[in-house]
């Protein structure tokens, strides 16, 4: 009898390459956003901040598109949940930790740290343990579902979503992001279940086709987006053309952002590359670089204190503070894969490699992908899922009771978050000069100025009979760290350059604030007016 060889696939690296690049694009639009490094000294400087800091939802698409294409067709895995948790709670307890000890976090952040879910410190991260945990239920509709089932399900879910999104400027009906990446999942399984329609798979077959239908989406959503912020136009058709290219690059489901996501796939997947054992290495700890850098409490101590952007910018200008800021882009990435290494080793050690850990995988393994020899029947898992929500949903609202609110929900316009202004501001020489006294009236507010909704100092120009002249004149942060406590007041320190001989001296026009919390409305009734 012949002996016969065991012949292993190698993996090219053309998704691995996709892969990076992706993790580069998210920091990148974490650091540009989160650390105040954007000049807005002139357009072609708005561009390349705005260029650079535009494709970090798409990579988040382009990830779960990824999963997706390479698991449809294969068994459930459960210790990928357990990696994905740990990577997750690894990064966000210890740094909680250091925070805790350095005094700008509490205990509240440390028991959101140690729910990855329920509190979502980490919302991507969040979601797609939720995707994995689906995974067996979404495959099966995808491949033993009838196809017209699947076929209505997409078309309801890309009216709710995409469609209502994309011409609504909003979330959809569906508001969670969880539900945006099942829809991706769903639909990426269908087009490797069913392929692409004949003409759309030839033409996304070749690289450059795939890249022009790219930029055709990116190159218009980057321009407009830097012309409405740039110029501040109080013209009414830059403003909407502006809302729709941001609305196009923070919506995972808008269509534009759907389209750029799935070329860049598609044109990755084309591309004949070798298989790098480096490269495919470094693309396994981009979920880790993820994590590192953007644990809540701690990314703007990373910004502000380890990297001192702030005094870094104030002294670099024009290419120079371009040039700084793919530096330090890079550099986030090249520590936070380190970090990522070290934590890699270190979870394998303690506790993924152990029998304990195997032990466990297997029997769910077995139980979910219906195997015969399993001795953990569904009723089981059941059980045990249950006892942990149970176990979950005691401990969280134990977290409820004393956590102060958080800039990562809607606080304005449920009346969660309520605040009185008072403050002195006039005009000097070329300056208007001031400060604005903001006094909470409601609950105690954390990191107002941080998270996925942030609070801010609306500052508007007003003629002399209160209309608006322009609205969104400036935006002032008002506490980045640390918490607002109910009936404690915070200064904002007020000083204005920009077109101060057009608005103050010329136009005689006066200043409106106002408490915003970006992304979700105005709270008017703070606002208050001084006479300039």
């Amino acid at each position: 009898m012949e002996a016969q060889t065991v012949t292993r696939k190698i993996r090219s690296s053309n998704i691995e390459i996709l892969r990076i690049l992706c993790i580069l694009a998210i920091v990148a639009d974490h650091f540009i956003g989160q650390s105040g490094i954007t000049e807005f000294s002139s357009f072609s400087a708005v561009l390349f901040y705005y260029g650079a800091s535009s494709l970090s939802r798409v990579a988040c698409s382009v990830f779960v598109i990824i999963s997706a294409w390479f698991s449809t067709d294969k068994d459930f895995k459960f210790s990928r949940v357990i990696h994905t948790w740990l990577t997750v709670v690894m990064y966000t307890v210890p740094l909680t930790i250091v925070m805790m000890c350095i005094g700008l976090a509490d205990k509240s952040n440390l028991v959101a740290a140690l729910l990855p879910v329920s509190r979502g410190p980490l919302w991507f991260a969040g979601c797609y343990i939720i995707i994995v945990l689906l995974s067996p239920a979404l495959n099966m509709l995808i491949n033993k579902a009838p196809r017209k089932l699947l076929t209505w399900m997409l078309t309801v879910l890309f009216v709710l979503l995409s469609l209502y999104s994309t011409i609504m400027v909003g979330n959809g009906y569906l508001v969670h992001d969880t539900w945006v990446m099942l829809y991706i999942y769903l639909l990426t399984g269908y087009f490797k279940h069913y392929g692409l329609p004949e003409r759309i798979g030839r033409f996304l077959s070749k690289p450059l086709n795939c890249l022009f239908l790219f930029a055709v989406c990116w190159v218009p959503m980057v321009f407009f987006r830097s012309l409405g912020d740039y110029t501040t136009s109080r013209l009414y058709i830059l403003r909407i053309a502006g809302e729709y290219a941001d609305c196009f690059r923070a919506q995972l489901q808008s269509i534009p952002n759907m389209v750029m996501a799935y070329s860049l796939f598609f044109c990755f997947k084309a591309l004949k590359v070798k298989s790098s054992r480096i490269i495919n290495f470094l693309a396994s700890t981009t979920l880790g670089v993820y994590c590192f850098h953007q644990v809540p409490v701690w990314y703007v101590y990373l910004w502000d204190r380890i990297m001192t952007v702030p005094v870094d910018a104030d002294a670099l200008h024009g290419w120079k503070r371009a040039l700084y800021a793919i530096c330090s882009v890079i550099f986030i990435w090249i520590i936070g894969t380190i970090a990522e290494i070290i934590r890699n080793r270190i979870a394998f050690f303690l506790i993924e490699k152990r029998s304990f850990t195997t032990s466990l995988c297997k029997k769910i393994d077995s139980a979910v992908n219906g195997e015969q020899q399993s001795d953990m029947n569904m009723k089981g898992v059941i059980a045990a899922t249950a006892v942990f929500f149970i176990v979950l949903k005691f401990v969280s609202v134990g977290h409820y009771w004393y956590m102060p609110l958080t800039a990562d929900r809607d606080l304005i316009s449920t009346n969660e978050a309520t605040f009185i202004l008072s403050g002195d501001i006039s005009i000097n020489d070329e300056t208007v000069d001031g400060f604005i006294r903001i006094k909470n009236t409601g609950s105690a507010i954390e990191n107002m100025s941080s998270g996925k909704y942030p609070i801010y100092l609306g500052i508007s120009v007003v003629d002399a009979e209160g209309n608006e002249i322009d609205r969104d004149y400036i935006h002032l942060p008002i506490m980045k760290e640390g918490v607002l406590e109910t009936d404690d007041s915070v200064d904002v320190v007020v000083s204005l350059e920009d077109r101060i001989d057009e608005y103050f001296i010329s136009g005689d026009y006066d200043i409106r604030a106002e408490i915003v919390q970006e992304g979700i409305g105005w709270e008017e009734s703070s606002a208050i007016f001084f006479d300039i």
